[in-house]
């Protein structure tokens, strides 16, 4: 929740109570008593929250009372149509499918199985299941081609850009990666309309300065530090190993293999292991979810 507490100090907090059908956009009024949040030996929820700026929890309330708001809500508006397109995914594919192409879509893993989850993960492609940097320049990729289409200038396509890219970074429910990847791609695309050059280093730069001032906790992030280091494996490291190889099979390879060694170190911090045959199970599988993630993208 996003409110005051006492009515003076603005605050967001974790709140555990049941379930009462709150859209987003409604209000909730409670007496109770919040804490700080703590971690246990299961999961360290102290560091996960302080990412996303929430510092307190109340773990029970009374003369609670919900206040319903019919008006127009762009993010609840968002939030329902990717609800309508994962029930539309499960609906025509079946569950399973379903449940596949909503995690690659969406990010959405709840209705995977948990064998297969850690499948995905021990091979090192769990990340396809993870709305990412990937995600998000597919999609600015498509918009562009549309717009290139219709011949549009350059600032009103720019700003069509932008709109998509900031109701995309709503529908994922603000997910660092997708931040960092959409403040990437508008400098690149900002860079011709002062005719200039972009890069990819300082444009990873500036992105993580805005995050990180925006919201200093942000260093707790597994998802920011994985981003951020195989953008770095990817866009920095891939371009000056590979500047002098020819053959495009080697220089894929060498790609990926930056890529895979850039998130080795995060990996092994935040999840206590690696996988040995990323390389390897990345250069097969994501380019057969390439085409599932690029169809996907323009159903919804």
């Amino acid at each position: 929740l996003s409110g005051e507490i006492n009515s003076e100090q603005k605050a967001r907090i974790v709140f555990y109570w049941e379930d009462y059908s709150c859209n987003i956009g409604d209000e909730i009024e409670f007496v109770g008593v919040v804490n700080e949040i703590e971690s246990d030996y299961l999961f360290d929820a102290e560091s996960y929250y302080k990412s996303q700026k929430i510092f307190l929890k109340a773990n029970a309330g009374k003369n609670i009372k919900l206040i319903k708001h019919s008006g127009f809500n762009i993010r609840q508006a968002l939030y329902s149509y990717r609800r309508s397109m994962i029930s539309d995914f499960n609906r025509k594919l079946g569950a399973k499918e379903g449940a596949f192409l909503s995690g690659m879509i969406f990010g959405e893993k709840n209705t995977l199985e948990y064998t297969e989850k850690n499948a995905l993960y021990r091979s090192g492609i769990g990340h396809v299941m993870a709305v990412s940097g990937l995600h998000t320049v597919l999609v600015a990729a498509i918009v562009m081609y549309i717009l290139k289409k219709l011949k549009l200038s350059r600032y009103t396509s720019f700003a069509i850009l932008a709109a998509v890219m900031l109701a995309m970074i709503v529908t994922v429910n603000f997910t660092v990666s997708v931040i960092r990847a959409v403040i990437m791609i508008l400098i690149v695309y900002s860079a011709r309309l002062f005719l200039r050059e972009s890069d990819t280093f300082n444009s990873l730069s500036i992105a993580m300065l805005i995050i990180a001032i925006e919201n200093p906790f942000v260093i707790y992030s597994s998802g920011f530090w994985l981003s951020v280091c195989g953008t770095f494996g990817i866009g920095v490291a891939a371009p000056y190993f590979c500047k002098e190889i020819k053959n495009k099979a080697v220089k894929s390879f060498v790609s990926t293999l930056c890529a895979s060694v850039a998130v080795m170190l995060p990996s092994l911090y935040y999840f206590g292991g690696i996988s040995a045959v990323s390389v390897l199970s990345n250069m097969i599988i994501i380019p057969l979810c390439m085409p599932v993630i690029a169809v996907g993208v323009i159903y919804v």
